[in-house]
């Protein structure tokens, strides 16, 4: 997904670059703030939805969506489930299903069977092992927390600012 979107972005940069020049031989500099603010807001997306991710560690999981990442101790997760569409979610203690946006049933999901498959290492990971007494008592519960992502933020702090160029130069 990474090499995909890195090469997503690198093409539409570069159709960027190269229209700016007819733009601005035809005295449209309002039109190239507008076309830069709109490809900093794509980039800013793809950049929050390329990093999503799900990682096994021994202590627990963390899930990277696109805007929180969240840490799940071991002895919380429950099991692996799916929604109706095949996404991947994880049950956790307490009656609480979580998204994993990076298996969230996509057609290349739906192709390759993906989430299925990491539902199964899921599934070999909780049966593999067990957590000390004492990490169970360190980390206790499921824990939320703004994910920042310094290329996608810098994209959307530079749509903002190419978006206020583009109102003034209109």
């Amino acid at each position: 997904m990474r090499v995909f979107a890195g090469v997503a972005l690198g093409v539409m940069w570069t159709i960027f670059g190269a229209a700016v020049p007819v733009f601005l031989e035809r005295n449209n500099v309002g039109d190239v703030w507008f076309l830069a603010t709109c490809a900093s807001a794509v980039t800013a997306l793809t950049a929050r939805i390329a990093g999503c991710s799900l990682v096994l560690r021994e202590d627990g999981i963390s899930i990277r969506n696109p805007i929180f990442t969240y840490r799940i101790p071991r002895h919380c997760v429950a099991c692996p489930s799916f929604d109706e569409k095949g996404g991947l979610m994880i049950a956790v203690v307490g009656d609480k299903e979580l998204e994993v946006f990076a298996y969230a049933g996509s057609v290349v999901d739906r192709l390759w069977r993906t989430s299925e498959k990491v539902g199964h290492e899921i599934e070999q990971w909780l049966a593999g092992g067990t957590q000390s007494s004492s990490a169970r008592q360190e980390g206790g519960e499921v824990r939320r927390s703004f994910r920042w992502s310094v290329p996608a933020d810098l994209a959307l702090a530079a749509s903002a600012v190419s978006g206020v160029a583009a109102l003034i130069t209109s």
